[in-house]
């Protein structure tokens, strides 16, 4: 094949032949393109994957280890290397890319898209698990919407250490996906082809419902049946939750996912795709005037025609005002872009909402309010919420490698409940729960000192191993990379080992380490965090009247009345008492007030004057 190529693509190319060569290929594959590019670096492919924030060693030693165990081809043999006919296809197809971005000259840029247009190695289909394909990239070039990488945001950034433990079950999976027909490729690219504008600012919450992401969600039936009773309303079907913040909104609609994933519930449901829309990242960009409704009126056009998708949108408040830019435009908010969708029907959408903000923004839009239902949502009480901690407490024992006892998790409940005023339960109480399985952990759980002299060994032979090659040292390279095969099993094994130990003989978080943790949240002492409340309130009278001198009186007379409100025997939704201190000044009525505040509430700044 005889193309005449830009100084930049000659190199790559060249680089691609020695990669071959290295792994003991006399094939040049698109993978070996892939590695040249990364060797390469200075061209616009390398520079937009990595400010992508993709982790191109991840991708490199994937291709590596599909090709262990061949020998290197000597130089002399380097006029027997051809190219694959998919990398042929490759470097035809970079014309017609480049002038599709209205260029003369391809670059490795175009040469990128054709690969992941037309190649099916391991590259590839890496990239793809990252939500990076020929459509989605030829968008992000045009403008026409912001690349979100699979990975680089929430809990997706997966450093080196982690991942070498992983490596085996990478490759296979990449490998299998490798030796597909087109035909299945084609299969593979459907789901993300059907709604690309909704699968990049958006996250299918059933999707993760079936790969078993989301947290149980117990003692919210009532909740969940409400939503599913407004979900299959023929008309004004799109719910609202409202309640404050932590009572637990966003997990009752992960609780309706896991019914659609699992088919449980209304059978109107089934098959639904709940997804959960990040206007933020819809806004973001956007600074031109129609802009963001071009990106709306996509995001719209895509739910009318799957009529299987639920929207949610946390936070929706955030609507109002959201994408317009101002001034005299006349530029639509996201919120009046959506009332005609909602009121045709095309469009259903769960919302998400505090009570406050609901007030501000929502009810003073008659149009938008009338759109979407109330579920009102409580904060949990104490048997929920231990119940709802014991239902995840299986996920926390194992990111955290601590075992829990039943004393701790009530610890967590009643603690929180009673020192961390400004969150509602259940939030406040798994907060608690998981800051203290983080406490235990990281006070007991060390890497051993073996496992870090390995891990420093293997960075040690990879920086070497680059430099043999990047010198043309093969037979250098060849030895480090044995070494750095037999490091990689001997660290694989160790970790294992100590993984194996550290969960045979797992940490016990107890109510003393609760009461420490609720210590640190809150700065209140720990002998009065672990202080039993029935001595407290015993000791009550006596405390107070040393303190109050010739007040024993008013003294019991409140104090009556806090013992009646512990025993249960008040309206927990009535004051405790309503008391009147009448006296001259300087007799102690203030005094009195500041020393209640400060022996049931710890500080005396709890007195709201």
């Amino acid at each position: 094949m005889n193309l005449k190529l830009p100084e930049e693509l000659n190199q790559i190319l060249s680089f691609a032949r020695e990669e071959a060569m290295r792994l003991g290929s006399y094939t040049v594959t698109g993978d070996h393109i892939f590695l040249a590019i990364i060797r390469h670096q200075e061209n616009q492919a390398y520079g937009i994957l990595t400010m992508l924030d993709l982790l191109l060693w991840q991708m490199k030693n994937l291709i590596e280890s599909k090709e262990m165990g061949r020998n290197m081809i000597p130089p002399d043999q380097a006029d027997k290397l051809s190219l694959s006919e998919h990398a042929e296809k490759c470097l035809k197809a970079m014309y017609l890319e480049a002038s599709k971005l209205g260029q003369t000259t391809p670059n490795a840029l175009h040469l990128l898209l054709a690969l992941l247009a037309i190649d099916n190695g391991i590259g590839v289909y890496w990239l793809r698990t990252k939500g990076v394909t020929e459509q989605t990239l030829r968008a992000y070039l045009k403008g026409e919407l912001p690349l979100v990488v699979k990975g680089s945001q929430r809990r997706r950034a997966v450093e080196r250490k982690d991942s070498i433990k992983n490596l085996e079950e990478q490759m296979d999976m990449a490998l299998k996906n490798a030796k597909k027909t087109p035909d299945s490729k084609q299969e593979s690219q459907k789901d993300g082809s059907r709604t690309p504008m909704l699968d990049m600012y958006a996250l299918d919450l059933t999707e993760e419902a079936r790969a078993g992401q989301l947290d149980p969600v117990v003692r919210r039936d009532k909740e969940i049946d409400r939503l599913a009773q407004i979900l299959g309303r023929r008309k004004k079907n799109n719910p609202v939750l409202i309640g404050e913040p932590g009572v637990g909104k966003s997990a009752i609609v992960e609780g309706l996912a896991n019914r659609i994933a699992h088919r449980k519930g209304s059978p109107t449901l089934q098959g639904k795709r709940i997804l959960s829309l990040d206007i933020g990242s819809v806004v973001a960009g956007t600074k031109y005037r129609g802009q963001f409704e071009e990106r709306m009126k996509a995001l719209l056009a895509e739910i009318k025609k799957n009529t299987d998708i639920i929207l949610f949108i946390d936070e929706i408040h955030t609507l109002i005002g959201a994408g317009a830019t101002g001034g005299s435009g006349g530029s639509l908010d996201a919120a009046n872009m959506l009332k005609p969708a909602l009121a045709r029907g095309e469009l259903q959408c769960i919302g998400a909402s505090t009570m406050d903000e609901y007030r501000e923004y929502i009810e003073k839009d008659g149009a938008l309010e009338r759109r979407f239902q109330k579920v009102i949502v409580e904060p949990t009480k104490y048997d929920d919420t231990l119940e709802i901690l014991r239902s995840i407490r299986p996920k926390y024992e194992e990111h955290h490698m601590v075992s829990y006892t039943p004393q701790a998790l009530e610890a967590c409940v009643r603690l929180s409940e009673r020192y961390i005023t400004d969150r509602c339960l259940p939030d406040k109480a798994i907060d608690v729960m998981d800051e203290a399985g983080s406490h235990v952990h990281i006070a007991h759980l060390q890497l051993p000192k073996e496992l870090v002299v390995m891990e420093e060994e293997l960075d040690t032979l990879m920086m070497q191993k680059r430099e043999a090659v990047d010198k043309k040292d093969y037979k250098k390279a060849t030895a480090l990379r044995e070494r750095e095969r037999e490091v990689i099993e001997s660290l694989r094994q160790a970790r294992d080992k100590w993984y194996s130990e550290q969960k045979a003989n797992k940490k016990e978080v107890n109510a003393d380490t609760v009461a420490e943790v609720v210590s640190m949240i809150t700065s209140v002492p720990v002998s009065r965090v672990s202080e039993s409340e029935t001595e407290r309130l015993l000791n009550m009278s006596v405390i107070l009247k040393q303190k109050i001198i010739g007040q024993d009186d008013a003294v019991e007379a409140m104090v009556r009345a806090i013992h009646r409100n512990r025993a249960g025997l008040k309206d927990p939704n009535k004051p405790i008492g309503t008391f009147i201190f009448l006296g001259p000044t300087g007799v102690g009525k203030t005094h009195l007030a500041k020393l209640l505040a400060t022996y049931m509430f710890d500080s005396p700044d709890s007195l709201v004057r």
